[in-house]
């Protein structure tokens, strides 16, 4: 299944701060892969970091900016070829791949700057799995499922 999460207030980081900007999931299946898109501006020329939370607290820093401009439009994937917009993650995406996207998931943003530093939105795309793990013993002919969406519906 693929899904969009996104969060659309503004959040802004006074110098020599931090803030996070908060997107929930209210699915327990678990990521297969995903994108982060951010639109950022800064009042100097940005120096500023950009890290992804999962709920659990696991982080992946996405960039670290050091540059003369002051507005930025990011996408952030594991297989892009770097541009001006388009961005690898400096810690991969895919460190969160096979756990449940439940909560609240972070976009957190550092400060080292001199002026203001604004998100003004971002989304994550999320391609998302049941979360089930199985098994099957040849010696009993058992097969046991295991995972957060193994109780109520069925699973066909």
């Amino acid at each position: 299944a693929q899904n969009v999460f996104a969060e659309q207030s503004i959040v802004t980081v006074a110098p020599a701060t931090n803030a996070s900007s908060v997107v929930t999931c209210d699915t327990s299946l678990a990521v297969v892969s995903m994108s982060v898109v951010a639109h950022i501006t800064a009042a100097t020329p940005g120096k500023f970091r950009v890290e992804l939370e999962h709920p659990n607290g696991a982080i992946a820093r996405l960039v670290s900016v050091t540059d003369k401009d002051t507005h930025f439009r990011f996408i952030f994937d594991d297989s892009a070829k770097t541009t001006e917009s388009l961005r690898t993650p400096e810690q991969p995406l895919s460190s969160f791949t096979g756990v449940a996207a439940t909560g609240e998931w972070k976009l957190r943003v550092f400060n080292d700057g001199d002026g203001d530093v604004v998100v003004h939105g971002w989304f994550m795309y999320a391609v998302l799995r049941p979360n089930v793990l199985w098994s099957f013993s040849n010696t009993t002919g058992v097969l046991t499922f295991a995972g957060l969406d193994t109780e109520g519906s069925p699973l066909c």
